[in-house]
């Protein structure tokens, strides 16, 4: 167990994560060409700084 992503007290140990869910209404595309790359890109690097990135990179669409 990595000390910095589980919370310890007197009677539990914990990991609290969290999704992100990208869900627009009618399930249109909304982020295209050079913005759905440039957000890619900074999910991707923010995921790996936190060293969450299972599904980064994926597109589930």
């Amino acid at each position: 167990m990595d000390g910095k992503r589980w919370k310890r007290s007197k009677t539990a140990v914990y990991n609290i994560g969290y999704q992100l869910i990208w869900c627009p209404k009618y399930r249109r595309p909304v982020l295209v060409g050079e913005v759905a790359a440039a957000a890619k890109r900074a999910i991707a690097r923010e995921s790996q700084k936190n060293r969450s990135g299972d599904c980064a990179g994926r597109s589930y669409a």
